[in-house]
């Protein structure tokens, strides 16, 4: 996209729908379809976990590859590979810092209410300081392994333990 602002991109998305990939999209839109068609009739399966399974499988049976759908392909296998950040300058430093920091405020907020709200309604108590640093040693380490860690946002937390409370 050439754009940066919302509507200018808008304006280029559709006047770039003539270039959309058939096959993906009509692929994407039965996996749309069915994503709502259980969510609506089995709410006990997890349809993120289902639509991932489901995507994979069609791929295989399918060989949508060769019908030019984009697929990820292999994952590459062995051991994590340890690295540090490298050829970053000072002045990038400087710019990441502050800005990480403010996510990893607003992330140790999220979840610390999140966890309090779960410990109330379960009757647990949780230890903040304990979270921060248990949160701050998960995105060290996956920084440092070239990861992304990511905490599961309320809404998910909350439909997880709304299933749980119906089994």
């Amino acid at each position: 996209m050439e754009a940066s602002d919302f509507l200018p991109r808008l304006t280029e998305t559709v006047a770039k729908l003539g270039q959309i990939h058939r096959p993906t999209t009509i692929f994407s839109l039965i996996l749309l379809v069915v994503f709502f068609a259980l969510k609506r009739t089995a709410p006990l399966v997890p349809v993120p976990l289902a639509g991932i399974a489901l995507g994979i499988g069609a791929a295989l049976a399918f060989n949508l590859g060769t019908l030019g759908v984009a697929l990820v392909g292999p994952m590459p296998g062995g051991s994590l590979q340890f690295a540090l950040p490298s050829s970053l300058s000072w002045e990038d430093w400087t710019t990441l810092v502050p800005s990480a920091a403010g996510v990893a405020v607003l992330t140790f907020c999220s979840a610390m209410a999140t966890s309090r709200s779960f410990a109330a309604k379960n009757g647990y108590t949780i230890n903040a300081n304990r979270d921060f640093v248990a949160l701050g040693l998960a995105n060290i380490s996956s920084g440092l392994t070239q990861g992304f860690c990511r905490v599961a946002p309320r809404i998910r937390s909350a439909l997880v333990g709304r299933r749980a409370a119906m089994l």
